[in-house]
This record gives structure tokens, sequence and C-alpha cells, in this order.
């Protein structure tokens, strides 16, 4: 492999954007020997082709708050989950500065009740003989 290797992927992760430049950086840093973050690197680089190049750096930029090292399978996980793509929705959904909060987000934090329910636990009870 020609010495140029690591600076050709930087310079092309450089033109994706700052969080792939970074995902890439971190990958050279983390192996002990250069040659070994070719192939890591290029499969990242590559998701760009899959999908696109701004999906590309939403994902590095999710992995990197999520990982130190963000790795291939760290990324195409979070494209193929779409995770980027919501996270821009998320930010997309503003209101005069203010985060509109979006109820379908909410899905897996239960049920909520409302006042008036436990307004009624007291009658419901009394109706039923304290049997519900």
């Amino acid at each position: 492999m020609p010495e140029k290797f690591k600076r050709m992927n930087m310079e092309w992760a450089e033109k994706i954007g700052p969080n792939t430049y970074e995902v890439i950086n971190r990958i050279f840093l983390k192996t002990k020997i250069e040659e070994q973050a070719y192939n890591p690197t290029l499969a990242v680089l590559r998701l760009g082709g899959s999908y696109s190049n701004e999906r590309l750096e939403n994902a590095c930029g999710i992995a990197l708050r999520s990982f130190i090292t963000p790795r291939h399978k760290h990324i195409r996980d979070i494209l193929a989950s779409k995770q980027d793509l919501a996270e821009k929705q998320l930010k997309n959904k503003t209101i005069d500065g203010v985060e509109s909060h979006d109820a379908s987000l909410d899905e897996n934090k239960g049920h909520l009740r409302g006042s008036d329910y436990f307004k009624n636990i007291g009658q419901n009870s009394n109706k039923n003989g304290g049997k519900d």
C-alpha cells in the first residue's frame, strides 16, 4: 500500500465533513500499525456511496457521541436503522427556536394518565366495593 493512502483517506473524509474526518482520524490513531486501518477506514468512507455523504456525516456525529472509537459496524447500524434521519427530523421540528415535542417518539415510555384519571379513582373504588 502506498504511504499516501492515509492522506488520501483523510482528504476524502474531510470533503464529507468534520464528523467523518474525526471518525477516520480516530480509527487511524487506534491502530498500532497504520496499514491495519486502511480497510476499516475505506469501509466507513464507502458508506457514503451506499447511503449519501450527508447521511454518513450525520451518522458519524451520532457515533462520535456514543463511542470513543466508532467502527464501521456502529456507523452502518446507525444508517441502517435510520437513526441519523430521526435525529435530523427532530432537529428540524423547532418552532421559533423552541423544540416541539413529538409524542410518537415516546412510544416506549408507557402510558400517561391525566389528572382526571386520579380524581376518579376514589369514586370508582367506592362504587365497586373497593374492588377494581
